[in-house]
Order: C-alpha cells, then sequence, then structure tokens
C-alpha cells in the first residue's frame, strides 16, 4: 500500500478528518469549524494519504520542543486498521526532528490500545501522578457516545 505522509492537511483532508472525528466517541460532535481551529494551533500534524488524496491516518502534537510533547487526536481510518499504518505513524512522529529530541512524549489512550502504543515505545506512567482536568465540553459528548466499561470489559 502506497501512502503519502502529510504534515498538513488540504480543505478536502481536513473534510475527510471532520469525518472521520465523528465516528469515534472522544471526538464525536466536533463541529468543522472547530476542527479547523484545533489544525491551525497544533504545532506540528501527521497524516497518511491515500494516492488520490484520501485521508487514512491523522495525529497532532502539542509541544514546548524541550520537556514535553502531548499526542492527541490519533486517529486511523476504520478500514485501514491492522494494517501497521498506526505503528509507521508513530515511528515519522518519533522520529520527527524536533519531537525526537523532546525529554517526554505523551498520549492518552483506551485500555485496549495499552499494548500497541508499548510496541511503539511507550510505558504507563505510573510516576505519582494523576491526570487532573477541567472538561468545559459539557453536553458536546454525552455519556452514551463514550464506551461503558462492561464495552471495555468485553473487548480485553
Amino acid at each position: 500500500m502506497t501512502l503519502t505522509s502529510l504534515t498538513s492537511l488540504s480543505p478536502v483532508q481536513t473534510e475527510q478528518l471532520w469525518r472521520l472525528f465523528q465516528e469515534e466517541w472522544w471526538t464525536k460532535g466536533r463541529s468543522l469549524e472547530d476542527v479547523q481551529a484545533l489544525l491551525r494551533h497544533s504545532d506540528f500534524l501527521f497524516g497518511y494519504a491515500e494516492t488520490d488524496g484520501t485521508l487514512v491516518a491523522f495525529a497532532r502534537a502539542l509541544t514546548d520542543h524541550l520537556y514535553r510533547t502531548l499526542l492527541l487526536d490519533v486517529v486511523i481510518a476504520p478500514e485501514y486498521r491492522k494494517k501497521g499504518i498506526g505503528e509507521r505513524l508513530m515511528k515519522n512522529i518519533l522520529a520527527h526532528p524536533v519531537l525526537s529530541k523532546v525529554e517526554s512524549t505523551v498520549l492518552f489512550c483506551r485500555p485496549e490500545l495499552v499494548t500497541f502504543y508499548e510496541r511503539c515505545g511507550f510505558s504507563a506512567a505510573n510516576v505519582g501522578v494523576v491526570p487532573m482536568r477541567i472538561s468545559r465540553t459539557s453536553g458536546k459528548v454525552s455519556p452514551s457516545d463514550r464506551p461503558s466499561k462492561d464495552a471495555t470489559d468485553r473487548r480485553n
């Protein structure tokens, strides 16, 4: 499979990303305008497209260029999963000339993806800290759109 590496998205690919986001529980409900804004405000964009330009994989990074990088919105089109594209995307991100020098790269993932990210070099961050957050998205993603703990347990 021949894929083209991307560091920016065309307007058509931005709409394709928006459509991919509508299929994922954590990004469902984002507007096209929000997707355009998050692309503008990300430090680095990564993706892969088919030879016809169709977006098949995407991730973005926020970084201070020295100590921390946060990887966000890692998504592979459903029909392209389990084909090595995710590992290829992670290798591309981690080999980036700026990001490869950053002290720590962090991402958040579902429990069923831990072994995938471990294969890519990540480890669980059991360093005595607890992730904390303030959520200002009430109403955008309802609890019924999120996988239940029971659904997660059935997949493991």
